[in-house]
């Protein structure tokens, strides 16, 4: 393998996953953010064509939750979950003075309540919905400078499993249709989104990899190889079939001291691997080192994830078989993705969920994405053609994900059952936008 420092202690190279796609042993620090803004210090699963109905979910035990949560080692996604319900608990929204209307908003939209604690004007996004806004793009020069603060209030939802879950429903939709591929996954441990989403594709076989405990059922579908992916496993796949789709989620950590090199590491090696691999497209991992310059990798499609940290300073590489190289530049890749979680997230995005209708899904970004990807998938693998039956099936679908990618242990732990209505809407609105 490239750069593995075989001369360390074996203990100072473990490698550890968790619950939460992102790295969660600890908190990562804010992301670098003196260039934004400019001047301001940084502050498990049927097949889902059956399409059964899910009882209505049950409110959030809040109170056990917040007892219960120095019991368990928490992951990175159910410390902010408990964060945000104590913010949640906390707010004074008396205080804002809000009008009628923003008021309203407010209740329907609680994933867009941090623009409201913060005392922000809300951005209605105003063009058509479409491939384009799932695209990373760079951050433009002028940017209000009260917009980005790391000392905000933030409301946003953290949901490891279901950003994994989301990204991979799109490639798969997009590349996956019509073919037997066979899906190579590295990194894939623990895997709780993973025999959903097989279901979603009954066509694909799937062959996981990871050395971390999984969360996954094997099925005829599903093969689970419970080692390090490697260059000599690169080889054996790409020699077993030349149809292959190749998902990469490996995170190497070790220490902050080694952090840089950890990134760079594990970019070299899903480099070598997409080249060994030959697939007809890639999924990856994209995170640059955070020191500022040049960095040379895959030329690909930066896709944004959903559902991911506020603090993540990564997102999904998308890559053709026989990509080329090119120069991404690191500084303009965290201040593109700063503005991303900071503006364009929390816009409010029109869609076709009715409001009543809606388990959790509102009009941020994260929600607004979800309903985009899960009608794309209705409307190309399940041949859905009937806008009200698309529309309903879609609140149906993303139900079904809330209680089919979860560690119900972990659930246990947490006194928690997580759905994306966890915290609920104001139940006496009763009409959108």
């Amino acid at each position: 393998e490239l750069n593995n420092r075989k001369n360390e202690p074996a203990e100072a190279r473990r490698r550890k996953h968790s619950m939460s796609p992102t790295r969660t042993f600890g908190d990562d620090p804010p992301p670098r953010n003196q260039a934004l803004p400019r001047n301001q210090p940084p502050a498990k699963n049927q097949s889902y064509a059956k399409n059964q109905p899910s009882p209505k979910n049950q409110p959030p035990a809040r109170n056990q939750a917040l007892a219960r949560n120095l019991s368990v080692e928490l992951y990175g996604d159910e410390k902010r979950l408990l964060e945000r319900l104590k913010l949640e608990k906390n707010a004074d929204v008396n205080s804002m003075n809000l009008n009628a209307t923003d008021k309203r908003i407010y209740d329907e939209n609680p994933h867009l309540h941090e623009v409201f604690l913060n005392r922000r004007s809300l951005t209605k996004f105003m063009n058509p919905f479409n491939d384009e806004m799932r695209i990373l793009t760079n951050a433009p020069e002028q940017i209000p400078s009260n917009s980005i603060n790391m000392q905000n209030q933030s409301t946003t939802e953290h949901w490891g499993q279901r950003k994994l879950l989301l990204t991979e429903i799109e490639f798969l939709t997009a590349y996956g249709a019509g073919r037997q591929f066979l899906v190579v996954y590295a990194g894939a441990a623990p895997g709780s989104h993973l025999n959903f989403l097989s279901s979603l594709f009954p066509h694909l076989k799937f062959v996981l990899f990871d050395t971390a405990q999984f969360d996954v059922q094997p099925t005829d579908r599903i093969t689970i190889r419970k080692q390090k992916f490697d260059t000599d496993v690169a080889r054996n796949c790409a020699s077993s079939t030349p149809d292959i789709l190749f998902i990469c989620n490996v995170h190497t950590f070790n220490s902050y001291q080694y952090q840089e090199q950890d990134t760079v590491e594990d970019m070299e090696n899903q480099k070598v691997w997409h080249k060994l691999l030959k697939p007809t497209m890639s999924l990856l991992n994209f995170r640059l080192p955070r020191k500022s310059g040049k960095f040379e990798y895959l030329n690909g499609q930066s896709i944004i994830e959903p559902w991911a940290s506020k603090r993540t300073i990564e997102c999904r590489l998308l890559v053709e078989k026989d990509a080329k190289l090119k120069q991404y530049d690191s500084t303009a890749f965290e201040d593109a993705l700063t503005y991303f979680h900071n503006i364009t997230r929390i816009m409010y995005y029109e869609h076709n969920i009715k409001y009543d209708e809606a388990e959790g899904l509102d009009h941020c970004y994260d929600c607004r994405t979800e309903i985009f990807i899960l009608q794309l998938y209705l409307s190309i693998i399940q041949n859905v053609t009937d806008e009200a039956d698309l529309t309903k099936r879609t609140v149906q679908m993303s139900s079904d994900i809330s209680r089919q990618i979860v560690n119900k242990a972990r659930e246990q732990s947490l006194g928690i059952k997580r759905t994306l209505d966890y915290i609920q809407k104001n139940t006496t609105a009763s009409s959108n936008l």
